[in-house]
């Protein structure tokens, strides 16, 4: 029916969008969450149809990617991507603040992208194992600069819409401009409050 082909569509669209960010297959897990209100009103077996759509679509889309990176590299990884250990890390260790950091406390990225990948995930996984109250921390602190911020609407579009730095911009933009950016991120941030408002019902 309609519910099975926007799952199957849904679906082939995450996984494109996970080609591109892999950060996005954690929305891919939690889809069960999405599809809870068939349990109330079509029962278990709806809920799960259309939850093993989504994932086996977002997975078979994702596929091509995944065996291409095994063949390429022999075996040493077999992921979608070939520097989330090296994110990981930079996301996670004593320096991180939330947001983009070129290095972590232990400097990696001078080394091969494999190699990067395979120690960052290590000392990132021993830095949160070895201080768990401080990754929650860091975890929520993440999360607010997540949904409040827009650096791929407003803030390229409106403020960095000439090309210049970062700087650059907030130093050259007419109050005019800082105006329209900063009612752009106040939209931005009322569409997510909406998201979680809806999804919390």
């Amino acid at each position: 029916g309609a519910a099975g082909r926007y799952a199957l569509g849904g679906g082939i669209a995450a996984g494109i969008a996970a080609l591109a960010q892999p950060g996005l297959l954690l929305f891919v897990f939690i889809v069960p969450l999405g599809y809870r209100f068939a349990l109330a009103r079509h029962k278990v077996p709806m809920f799960l149809t259309l939850s093993a759509l989504v994932m086996a679509s977002a997975g078979l889309t994702m596929a091509p990617w995944h065996v291409r990176n095994c063949v390429v590299f022999e075996g040493r990884f077999c992921g979608i991507a070939t520097n989330g250990g090296s994110v990981f890390y930079r996301a996670n260790n004593p320096l991180a603040t939330g947001e983009w950091t070129a290095e972590g406390e232990v400097p990696i990225t001078h080394l091969p992208e494999l190699v990067q990948n395979k120690l960052g995930f290590e000392l990132g996984k021993k830095w949160i194992a070895e201080h768990p109250g401080a990754f929650a921390i860091l975890a929520a602190k993440k999360l607010g600069l997540l949904l409040r911020d827009d650096r791929y609407g407003a803030y390229w579009s409106i403020l960095r819409g000439e090309g210049r730095s970062h700087e650059q911009s907030w130093a050259r933009a007419s109050p005019q401009r800082t105006l329209w950016y900063r009612i752009a991120n106040i939209v931005s941030g009322a569409f997510w409050v909406l998201i979680v408002s809806m999804a919390a019902r």
